[in-house]
């Protein structure tokens, strides 16, 4: 599931996406609702997660005799609509436009699809709005290309202020699919997602509170004003050279739908990575803790989650620089990789650094013939050394 968050004190903010647990669904009517699946249970899940990709497995089983087909949904947080149109920071539409996920059950590729549901005034609206080619420059300036969306938004409101409209306005998207799940054998189903992650600005020894966060209720969170316990940590920098403020980023999780399946999970792993080596991760999660450079992991068995996650990327060696964590140009099917200290400092990519030693190996072979070409030469003329 997605998540979007909101910076509260912050010099910058942008809006976090990432992925959430599955859940069975059902649309009695109109009305969309979660179900408690009886039959279906979620055997193992890995969770992975960098700055900006969710990758995330899990071996699913269904207990009954019998086929049983489910339609399933990645429920996103919902966000206010004037946050996507007409908040500078967010500036959205393009990327609720081009969102994509990549599903596999069994390593074959399963079709879904987005779906957007819209609330006023906490009641369901009959609304539907394409963001391809809006921008927050177009809907700030009332152009041409927002004309369409406010229309829709005033003609299903009855409002005559399209910013006032869309601030009462909630979004929840979802991505959708339909698998049906045979009977007592295991499947694993793989989602990958690259995730607009989120970012912002905190003081030298400032900790991050919860309200930058969409997503209230998090597991492990012990006080408010420290959602992703970076004392425990140790990512509050002690050194964070000549700035007052240093960026950080973090990605949400719903955890709290895998509740939704037979009985707990049995066994679930979480792993994160910061996109550099030296950069700190930092989580309320129970039990994460690094162990590996440029990784981060915690395990629980008979796992019943009874809230969500936080994951935070701090700045390790020098606070003061923008980490690159805040590149996001991946696709879902691909690992990005986690860039060593050395790789960091000279702003060289790792893939680059392969090849340039290759280049070097084979620049180095081609030297060692040419000056050893007389001597070879000599050789087989004359084998056995002899005048």
């Amino acid at each position: 599931m997605k998540t979007w968050f909101l910076g509260a004190v912050a010099l910058a903010i942008l809006p976090s996406l990432s992925l959430a647990n599955d859940t069975s669904v059902s649309r009695p009517g109109k009305q969309l609702q979660f179900l408690q699946e009886n039959d279906v249970s979620i055997e193992k899940e890995v969770l992975e997660i960098w700055g900006y990709k969710v990758d995330v497995k899990y071996v699913m089983v269904n207990h009954s005799t019998k086929a049983k087909t489910l339609d399933i949904a990645f429920p996103l947080p919902s966000i206010q609509l004037d946050r996507i149109l007409f908040d500078e920071f967010f500036d959205m539409p393009m990327e609720y436009a081009e969102m994509e996920m990549k599903l596999t059950v069994d390593t074959r590729d399963v079709p879904g699809v987005w779906e957007d549901m819209y609330t006023y005034k906490n009641k369901p609206l009959p609304l539907r709005i394409n963001f391809s080619g809006v921008s927050y420059e177009n809907c700030s300036a009332m152009d041409e290309k927002c004309a369409p969306v406010c229309n829709a938004i005033l003609q299903a409101t009855g409002e005559k202020d399209c910013s006032q409209a869309a601030g009462g306005i909630e979004l929840t998207r979802m991505f959708r699919w339909k698998y049906e799940f045979p009977p007592r054998k295991p499947i694993e189903v793989h989602h990958a997602y690259v995730v607009s992650h989120g970012w912002n600005w905190l003081q030298k020894t400032e900790t991050a509170s919860i309200s930058l966060l969409s997503q209230k209720n998090i597991m492990g969170v012990t006080s408010p004003e420290d959602a992703f316990c970076m004392n425990n940590a140790g990512a509050l920098p002690e050194t964070p050279g000549t700035q007052d403020a240093y960026a950080f980023g973090w990605v949400e999780y719903v955890l709290s739908t895998g509740a939704n399946w037979k009985g707990p999970i049995k066994e679930f792993t979480l792993i994160a990575h910061p996109r550099i080596e030296s950069d700190i991760v930092s989580s309320c999660f129970p039990g994460l803790k690094k162990v590996a450079p440029g990784t981060y992991m915690a395990e629980v068995v008979n796992f019943s989650p009874s809230g969500d996650l936080a994951v935070g990327f701090f700045p390790g060696n020098n606070p003061s620089a923008e980490s690159s964590i805040f590149q996001s140009t991946f696709s879902p099917g691909e690992l990005p990789p986690v860039e060593t200290s050395t790789t960091r400092a000279s702003g060289i990519n790792p893939s680059l650094l392969i090849v340039l030693g290759a280049l070097g190996g084979l620049l180095a072979v081609g030297v060692g013939v040419y000056f050893l070409r007389p001597y070879v030469t000599r050789y087989f003329k004359n084998p056995g050394g002899k005048p």
